[in-house]
């Protein structure tokens, strides 16, 4: 019989996977960027459908860690290192402007639906002041 406090060869070998599960997330949590909403751009994609806001979730998430978005195009009218994700849905296609650039956070500038292929004046001018409101934030004016 087994004295109760060696641990068999299984027991060893998934407190070491969970010890590693533990590490990797931790790693995983200690990397990811925090997102910080300009003016009106949490409540604008949160009245997005639910998949297109699921999916603009998930393409944030993939900035937090450092990587980029499936469908994106950079948007130097904007700001330098301002970019564009694009959501197809159903309902029509949607747009999240953003900028990572800056070492504190990811700044979401602008959310819409865009219903022509070329952004409207409108929405270029509300994201670049709202950039220069990210910018200077960044830089802790």
């Amino acid at each position: 019989m087994t004295p109760p406090y060696v641990l068999s060869q299984t027991a060893v070998a998934a407190r070491s996977r969970f010890a590693l599960d533990a590490d990797t997330n931790i790693r995983i949590i200690a990397g990811v960027k925090p997102v910080r909403f300009m003016g009106s751009a949490k409540d604008d994609l949160s009245a997005f459908p639910k998949s297109a806001r699921t999916r603009a979730g998930h393409e944030l998430f993939m900035l937090q860690v450092g990587r980029e978005p499936d469908d994106w195009r950079s948007m130097p009218a904007v700001g330098p290192g301002t970019c564009e994700i694009r959501v197809g849905d159903p309902a029509g296609t949607f747009r999240v402007i953003y900028v990572a650039k800056f070492a504190n956070a990811v700044y979401v500038l602008h959310a819409f639906q865009n219903r022509t292929r070329k952004t409207a004046a409108a929405d270029l001018e509300l994201a670049r002041r709202r950039y220069r409101e990210a910018r200077a934030l960044a830089r802790g004016e």
